[in-house]
């Protein structure tokens, strides 16, 4: 049963994703078998839209971060790069013995939501999403902002993915074509200066191909 929902994954990437030579060079043609995060649901085949299974969610706010999370956990298992969620730097002042916190505070702001290597290179970007069909650059904190300039300078890797809801679509792109002088960023401006990022079987958004684009 799992081998051929792994067939069938491998399927629909070879479907939906332009990277898919990398999937092909490094699980099937080394006959390395995928490793799947306990928290995929294995699905029957189905013509249902999945991104609508998981909109359905509760909290849509957290879409986009499960999403991430879900993917960066496929490729930490798989050993195709590095990648975690960084936490805000917070301080705990008084801590009870059932370790209740009962009094904390942010230590410091935070600089972005991921970073991680890939190919030896540091990667560092920010999860955004919108209800419009524009990207509000007042949502992005000008300290992120100077983080991600700054990984560029010395020849790290920096982007943006950007989830718009009303869409249903994702879009990653590099700092280097954001103009800070602008007050939003539209989706038009995505399509010709990003790229898509389709949401494959079984959640997740594969953008390790974009990123040998940025690099």
């Amino acid at each position: 049963m799992l081998t051929n929902m792994r067939f069938w994954f491998l399927v629909r990437i070879n479907y939906h994703l332009p990277n898919i030579n990398f999937f092909m060079e490094n699980f099937i043609k080394k006959e390395k078998q995928l490793v799947f995060p306990n928290f995929f649901l294995f699905l029957p085949k189905s013509e249902k839209k999945l991104n609508m299974l998981y909109m359905n969610h509760k909290n849509r706010g957290m879409f986009l971060e499960k999403i991430i999370n879900n993917t960066i956990e496929f490729y930490c298992a798989n050993g195709i790069g590095i990648f975690h969620k960084k936490n805000l730097d917070i301080s705990f002042k008084a801590v009870s013995k059932d370790l209740a916190v009962n009094d904390a505070f942010i230590f410091k702001k935070s600089t972005v939501d991921y970073y991680g290597i890939y190919k030896g290179i540091f990667v560092a970007f920010e999860a955004k999403s919108t209800n419009e069909n524009v990207l509000n650059l007042k949502q992005i904190p000008e300290h992120q902002l100077s983080y991600l300039q700054k990984i560029r300078e010395h020849f790290g890797c920096a982007f943006f993915i950007i989830f718009f809801k009303q869409l249903e679509k994702f879009y990653i792109v590099s700092i280097d074509k954001i103009n800070l002088s602008w007050k939003s960023i539209p989706v038009a401006f995505l399509q010709k200066e990003g790229f898509e990022i389709p949401l494959t079987y079984p959640g997740i958004i594969d953008f390790i191909g974009y990123i040998d684009q940025m690099i």
